[in-house]
């Protein structure tokens, strides 16, 4: 048995940590993980299975809810207002070398507002699944503060994790992706919407971008380049 109290990581405040193992036999675990009482509630429960040759896992994962606020922490509060969690249920089978894992995450009334172009995106009620083949986008929605819909479709591929693979459209209108004043940011400011038709497909090393983007009307976005950035030449 192992319980922590108070327990903090990165300075995200995680509330109570319990963990319970059993022997079943010799080689087999009953293994029993709780987080709770804080930015992160979760069940991890199962069986695994040891011996000197490999680890066995046959575990269910339940990401009961993790608090939006987590980012606020985690980007020093480059993202603000956070509101809503998310949730998920994985398994997770096989050796602790090649695990098996299935399940999704599921985003419920999620948003945040992004300090550098003072707007904000939401995630309604939105789902991904995953697996050891990909990651799955089907009509995932991101909203900007004005209601216009940023839409992702396909898949990312990751059976070779080190060189992930994509088929990937993502689609908007009129989407506004800022709306900031100079006290927002010393680099860039002011208001952008566009449409945008993008295809990805390819790999991480050699992507395939096929890409339609326009700038709407009423655009208009000003750059301060500092006097240590200028290259006049000769």
């Amino acid at each position: 048995d192992l319980s922590i109290r108070d327990f903090e990581l990165v300075n995200i405040p995680l509330g109570k940590l319990d963990m319970k193992a059993s022997a079943l036999s010799i080689k087999e675990y009953d293994f029993n993980l709780a987080l709770k009482e804080g930015k992160v509630d979760l069940d991890i429960f199962g069986t695994i299975l040891a011996d000197s040759a490999r680890t066995d896992l046959d575990l269910k994962v339940d990401l009961n809810a993790l608090q939006m606020s987590i980012l606020e922490i985690v980007s020093d509060s480059a993202l603000k207002q956070p509101k809503g969690f998310i949730k998920g249920e994985f398994e997770v089978k096989g050796s602790v070398a090649e695990p098996v894992y299935k399940g999704e995450v599921a985003f419920k009334e999620a948003g945040f507002l992004v300090s550098l172009l003072n707007t904000s995106f939401t995630f309604p009620d939105e789902l991904i699944e995953l697996d050891n083949s990909g990651v799955y986008f089907k009509n995932f929605t991101i909203k900007d503060a004005l209601g216009g819909a940023f839409v992702i479709n396909g898949k990312v591929l990751t059976e070779n994790l080190a060189d992930v693979g994509f088929d990937l459209k993502l689609q908007t209108k009129g989407f506004q992706v800022m709306n900031s004043t100079r006290a927002d940011s010393d680099l860039f400011f002011g208001k952008a919407s566009v449409d945008l038709d993008l295809q990805i497909g390819g790999s991480a090393s050699l992507p395939v971008v096929n890409m339609q983007l326009k700038v709407n009307e009423g655009t208009e976005v000003s750059c301060i380049v500092q006097k240590d950035g200028l290259d006049l030449g000769e």
